[in-house]
């Protein structure tokens, strides 16, 4: 059973004025997916589920650059016998958990 509140969500998210999807598609056809979802569960989930992991990654991608650049920069230093300097692993460390944010 389909939740009037997920479509909500759906429908604000990717079609709303912001909206990636709907401003570099066919907002009409997107319209008709989600509607084809919702309705008869006549479209596929994932394709819903990638819609929303797209405008969540845009919304967010401007936040997270502007954090990436608050950290200090990779040392460049030679590698030693294939080991990585250990200030390199500790940046790239960071890298890793702010893409996890």
């Amino acid at each position: 059973m389909r939740v009037p509140e997920g479509r909500d969500l759906v429908e604000r998210t990717v079609l709303g004025p912001h909206a990636v999807a709907a401003n570099a598609w066919n907002r009409s056809a997107l319209q008709e997916l989600i509607a084809r979802w919702h309705e008869r569960a006549a479209a596929p989930a994932q394709q819903i589920g990638a819609l929303l992991s797209f405008e969540y990654y845009h919304r967010e991608l401007p936040q997270r650059l502007r954090r990436l650049k608050s950290l200090p920069p990779l040392q460049e230093t030679p590698v030693r016998d294939g080991a990585i300097n250990a200030d390199r692993s500790q940046s790239a460390l960071q890298l890793i958990e702010l893409a996890a944010v």
